[in-house]
């Protein structure tokens, strides 16, 4: 320990109990940093769960209005299905009056020949 004399059983209980005193504060502060570690930890789990959270809500949520898509898209596909029926009856009726009106033109021509 010293150069020029002999290290006594005091000096080296002096010199254990200044490491063991320094190793004890240098433990202490990193227990603080680690402290401070877990708390910042747990504020960012709690985050992570709020938004996990949120995320599922929003999930949720996104499940519905494809339920409801599809739901509006079918009913809107159901009503193309019937305006066309409805079209291609109309169009059969509009083609049957066409052929009456045509054949009343004629008997009305045929009449006012005849006046």
């Amino acid at each position: 320990m010293f150069k020029d004399k002999p290290a006594t059983i005091d000096d080296v209980l002096a010199a254990v109990n200044k490491f063991s005193t320094a190793t004890e504060e240098r433990f202490a502060k990193i227990d603080q940093r680690f402290d401070t570690l877990e708390s910042r930890f747990d504020t960012l789990e709690s985050r992570f769960d709020t938004l996990e959270s949120r995320f599922d809500t929003l999930e949720e949520k996104v499940d519905r209005i494809q339920l409801e898509l599809a739901d509006i898209k079918e009913r809107l596909e159901r009503l193309e299905r019937r305006t066309k029926e409805d079209a291609d009856a109309a169009g059969g009726e509009l083609v049957d009056l066409r052929a009456r009106v045509e054949a009343l033109e004629k008997r009305v021509q045929a009449l006012a020949a005849h006046s």
